[in-house]
Order: structure tokens, then C-alpha cells, then sequence
């Protein structure tokens, strides 16, 4: 069975797990080349699927000549089921399966979210357009002031900067003299 992510479009996983004890109990007859072989042949299948089952192709993904992959092929050919004129491992379409569908699920839950928070957006827009917030911290100096402030008839001057000024540092009362 060769996995197919739900949808055309959607990338295939990127993460690659792989659980080292069952692999090095089940490679550990392996010698270096052939084990270097089939861990390239499984990253390869992650990325793009089955290998078709053309040595040139498969030297190719190992990285050997295709005259030392075919010294190799019968040690690493064990792992895999080749049937159709593909290689192929059912453990690992279980894997690239599972990924597929908790990518699926992410990516839905991610749509949903986005297009709540695009409600709540909207709404909140709404209202900032009807009620002005004069919370939002203007200017001190000069003629512009917040609405509270000019209703209380006060009115911002350079003695009122230099008194602030004057507080910060911690000279006097903050009162010019």
C-alpha cells in the first residue's frame, strides 16, 4: 500500500522517526555499506515514496555505483516488499500514514482557529471604530492632551515638563521656583 497524504497539495512530513533499538536489532547482521544503504532508501521513501525497482535508480539513491548496489541488493532487498516495480515497507506506510493524518487534523484545527480569530478581529474592529479608548496614552506636552484632562480645563506647559523633569530626578518637589 503506498500512502498518500489526504489531500494533493499537502507536503509529505518532514520529521523521520526511527527507533533505534528495533533498528539495530533488526540490521545488526548488516554490514556498514548495506546498513547506510537501507537507512538511504528509508529517507528516500519518506520524501517521495516507493523507489521504483531500476537499479540505476536505486544506486542512485544509495549512492554507489550501480555495479557495488548490486553486490549489496540481496542483504537490503530483505526489508522491503517488491512487488508492482516498487519497493515497498509496510512499517513505514503505516508511519508516513499516521503523520498524514495528524497533519490533516492540525491543518484543520489551524483553519478553524484562523477563521474565529478573523470573526473576533472583525468584531473588535467594529467596536474600536464606535468607541474611541482613552486608555491609549497621548502626548503630555504641548496642545495635544487627553479628552479627561482638557476637560478639567488644564492645559499643558514647558513649567509642567520641567517640573515632571524635575520629579524624575529627584530634585525638590517637582515645583519650579
Amino acid at each position: 500500500m503506498t500512502v498518500k497524504c489526504a489531500s494533493a497539495n499537502m507536503r509529505r512530513p518532514y520529521r523521520f522517526s526511527i527507533h533505534a533499538s528495533d533498528l539495530i536489532a533488526d540490521t545488526q547482521h548488516l554490514p556498514p555499506e548495506a546498513f547506510g544503504c537501507y537507512i538511504r532508501l528509508l529517507v528516500s521513501y519518506w520524501r517521495v515514496g516507493p523507489p521504483k525497482d531500476v537499479d540505476e535508480v536505486l544506486a542512485r539513491i544509495v549512492g554507489l555505483p550501480v555495479r557495488k548496489w548490486q553486490k549489496l541488493r540481496r542483504e537490503v532487498e530483505v526489508f522491503f516488499d517488491v512487488r508492482q516495480g516498487e519497493w515497498l515497507h509496510g512499517q513505514l506506510d503505516e508511519e508516513l500514514e499516521a503523520a498524514c493524518v495528524a497533519i490533516n487534523k492540525n491543518h484543520a484545527r489551524t483553519k478553524a482557529a484562523t477563521a474565529a480569530r478573523k470573526v473576533r478581529t472583525a468584531a473588535h474592529d467594529d467596536v474600536r471604530d464606535v468607541v474611541p479608548n482613552e486608555s491609549i496614552p497621548t502626548p503630555s506636552f504641548g496642545a495635544a492632551r487627553p479628552a479627561a484632562a482638557l476637560a478639567k480645563g488644564k492645559v499643558c506647559s514647558r513649567d509642567d515638563f520641567e517640573n515632571d523633569v524635575s520629579m524624575a530626578e529627584g530634585v525638590g518637589d517637582g515645583r519650579n521656583a
